[in-house]
């Protein structure tokens, strides 16, 4: 039986309602997935279906079968709301948080709180991870509110859009009553809660334009970085949820290539050997888990996002390069084998995989003390266990062998069973992931990461740019969602550096295009709220790195006014470590160490490459364009040469220069052009982490641009 389902179907959300026909239809096509994944039983007849069958999100899909009158978020949302003068209820969530399906499981399969919502708000339903700006919005208002950030968000709006209450999760006891006595507030008395409401939200979202020249001081991003050591050491005796940070980690480590502060660099691998060593590194299938309720990383919850499996490899990535220490890229393999082998999906990596299984949250991750007995005495000496929680960790950050993980593997597969995904692809978090790559490629010249990287690139084009839009989204074969800006700045700085390593112009052209359709977005988005740090960079620093790289990529001055016009429209008051990352990506000067590496306005590039067991530094310059050699005929003249940043030299054996008759000199010059090879001494460079600059002047006939010099971490090669 179809409950209230004719009524709900004529519910027009400023355009046409889709009819009964229709959602019927889509519930057959959907309802094998339903059995999948046990929302419905086999022959079984929903009482409720809504208007959420038609969504591409297994989150959303999951309340389609409720009581409630659910719809999707649109811009017309409020209108709908003026014109029957109810309040708005928004549930933000995504499919792999426990305490959104303890509250869906509780609260929204209850029919009296389904009355009252149906019979008193218009009732949204929203997937944080298809609308981040949404999303964005109310999860700051929460912080704001309670200081505790978390999902699952709910919020009650008045149908101007201002909120009348907000909080996380609540029992149904609790949720029934609020609900009651705010319905019945309204109806008594709306413009009493109107004008609350207003307030409220001018209180929650009161902020302060700041000068851009005083946020881009030096000492403002030093303050913050020494605020983020402060934090760092703080949580880890703090009892209150502990993250690894990465986007942090990325930053001190960065500031130690430009200041050579051992400081940074021992912070960040207090930071991360402490995590390996912990149950919330999971050392058997590989991979991390989103964060530890505790400081000292022992009790860790379960869900393993895809974003957070990216973020992991380029901190050990760049740990690996600054230290040597191979059991850093031992963890990033196991890292990126994990991704390829648990979170791949019809050419895409799924967004997350859940903290359940079985309803047991880690179960699948427990082990019991009599499982052990399967294993070898030596096995056992290898790595802890914990007969309290019945997890896995380390002793230290090596890795046991493949047989002994294998045993271990297998106590698993005869436990409870693998933890299910959340089947969509989002753009962004793929893009990530392809950075990551490409980092690791760069560090390890490893063929093997360098074809997959190549390959997964062009099959992200193909999967979310389709009749040239950009989409967020791909499910069930659909792509669907328009790009928001994190998906174009990060697929953007993808195509960049495979475009650096392979030399493909399409990939910089497409890059290109796409910046012009990101400017689109940028001129239509409320950018304030997407100026803050997440677990991920905001969204506006992540645009204005690629537009940053599309400027070295091209050298066209269109880039930089882009940059310079979303800092004039981002930067606030007071200044705080969630604008840490805005505050990095305006530093116009700074530039990665890691290639390729592009010079002259876009016209040359710099990168390491292998020539058999021989590590070259290949520089490939655009037609027209030359550097001078290492020993050019005219003492006026740059020379092209590689030293240690302390300036000792390095051993290089340049390639035989060119003479050429130029226009603004009289005399004959030295030069290279097209491609050149300089063979470095790779035994020399594998036994020291100091980096290496590379000074050049690039010229054409007619004009020499000014000198550059690149500072660049040799790779540590890898072999199969």
């Amino acid at each position: 039986m179809l409950c209230w389902f004719t009524l709900y179907c004529n519910q027009s959300v400023g355009s046409e309602a889709p009819s009964e026909q229709r959602l019927l239809k889509q519930f057959e096509i959907r309802k094998p997935w339903f059995i999948d994944q046990n929302i419905l039983n086999m022959g079984q007849t929903p009482d409720y279906i809504n208007r959420l069958v038609l969504e591409d999100s297994p989150y959303l899909l999951r309340h389609a079968l409720q009581p409630i009158h659910w719809l999707p978020w649109s811009n017309n949302i409020l209108a709908l709301a003026k014109k029957q003068n109810q309040l708005v209820y928004l549930s933000i969530g995504y499919d792999t948080c426990h305490w959104c399906h303890v509250l869906a499981n509780e609260s929204y399969i209850d029919t009296d709180i389904a009355t009252v919502l149906n019979n008193h708000f218009i009732n949204v339903k929203i997937d944080r991870e298809i609308l981040p700006e949404v999303d964005a919005k109310y999860r700051l208002a929460l912080e704001r509110m309670t200081g505790n950030p978390g999902w699952p968000i709910q919020v009650i709006l008045t149908p101007d859009g201002d909120i009348l209450w907000i909080d996380s999760y609540l029992s149904q006891p609790s949720l029934l009553s609020l609900l009651k006595v705010l319905s019945s507030k309204w109806s008594a008395n709306p413009d009493k809660l109107t004008r609350k409401a207003k307030s409220l939200q001018n209180h929650l979202f009161s902020s302060q334009k700041i000068s851009l020249d005083d946020f881009l001081l030096p000492e403002s991003y030093a303050r913050l970085l020494e605020d983020v050591m402060a934090v760092l050491k703080q949580e880890q005796s703090h009892d209150s949820p502990r993250f690894l940070r990465a986007e942090w980690l990325l930053h001190l480590l960065a500031e130690y290539d430009k200041t050579a502060n051992v400081e940074y660099v021992d912070i960040v691998k207090s930071q991360v050997d402490s995590f390996l060593i912990s149950p919330t590194y999971d050392f058997i299938d590989g991979g991390m888990h989103r964060y530890s309720e505790t400081g000292d990383w022992e009790k860790p919850h379960f869900e393993k996002m895809l974003y957070d499996q990216a973020q992991l490899i380029r901190v050990l990535v760049k740990l690996y390069l600054i230290t040597g220490m191979t059991q850093y890229i031992e963890i990033a393999n196991q890292t990126i084998e994990f991704v390829e082998s648990k979170m791949k999906y019809n050419g895409y990596y799924v967004s997350s995989l859940s903290a359940l299984s079985n309803d047991i949250e880690g179960g699948y991750y427990q082990t019991t003390i009599e499982d052990l007995s399967r294993l070898s005495d030596e096995q056992q000496t290898l790595f802890k266990h914990s007969p309290e929680s019945k997890l896995f960790s380390l002793h230290s950050i090596n890795l046991p062998s493949a047989k002994t993980i294998n045993a271990l593997s297998q106590l698993r597969k005869d436990g409870s069973p693998f933890p299910m995904a959340d089947q969509k692809g989002i753009l962004s978090w793929n893009a990530l992931y392809a950075i990551a790559l490409a980092e690791m490629y760069s560090a390890t010249l490893d063929e093997q990461i360098q074809r997959k990287m190549y390959q997964y690139i062009d099959q992200l084009n193909q999967l979310f740019y389709r009749d040239g839009q950009l989409y967020r989204i791909v499910y069930d074969g659909r792509a669907s969602v328009d790009a928001k800006l994190d998906d174009y700045a990060l697929f953007i700085q993808a195509l960049l550096l495979k475009y650096g390593i392979s030399g493909n112009s399409n990939d910089l052209a497409l890059a290109v295009k796409l910046s012009h359709q990101m400017g689109m977005l940028v001129d239509n988005t409320d950018l304030l709220l997407l100026a803050v740090d997440d677990q991920l960079p905001s969204m506006v620093a992540m645009a204005i790195n690629a537009y940053k790289q599309l400027y070295l990529a091209t050298g066209e001055p269109e880039m930089i006014d882009m940059m310079a016009g979303l800092m004039a429209k981002s930067v606030q008051s007071p200044l705080t470590i969630s604008q840490l990352s805005l505050l990095s990506a305006a530093d116009k000067t700074a530039r990665n160490n890691r290639s390729p590496y592009f010079i002259g306005r876009g016209k040359g590039v710099v990168n390491f490459v292998t020539v058999g067991k021989d590590l070259i530094l290949q520089i490939n310059l655009a037609g027209g364009w030359h550097i001078n050699s290492n020993k050019p005929l005219d003492k006026k003249l740059i020379p092209t040469s590689i030293h240690f940043i302390n300036d000792d030299p390095v051993k290089a054996d340049f390639p035989e220069a060119k003479r050429v008759s130029l226009s603004f000199s009289k005399n004959m010059l030295s030069v290279y052009d097209s491609t050149i090879q300089i063979l470095l001494d790779n035994k020399q460079l594998q036994h020291t982490r100091i980096p290496i600059k590379l000074n050049l002047q690039m010229c054409s006939d007619k004009i020499c641009l000014l000198p550059e010099t690149i500072l660049l971490v040799a790779p540590q090669m890898i072999t199969h």
